[in-house]
């Protein structure tokens, strides 16, 4: 069986573990992220979330 973690996206893969911290220790992460770090994750968090 082929291992899906590596086709994961550098992006993907920052979206999984935002949703694994949590939002409290997400949001003290993305306060250091830059306008389009934020627009990103924005843009890939629901496609992996809940």
């Amino acid at each position: 069986m082929p291992d899906r973690r590596s086709k994961l996206t550098g992006k993907q893969k920052a979206a999984i573990l935002m949703i694994a911290l949590g939002t409290d220790v997400s949001a003290h992460i993305m306060k250091q992220f830059t306008e389009q770090e934020i627009e990103d994750m924005t843009l890939e968090i629901p496609m992996h979330g809940k």
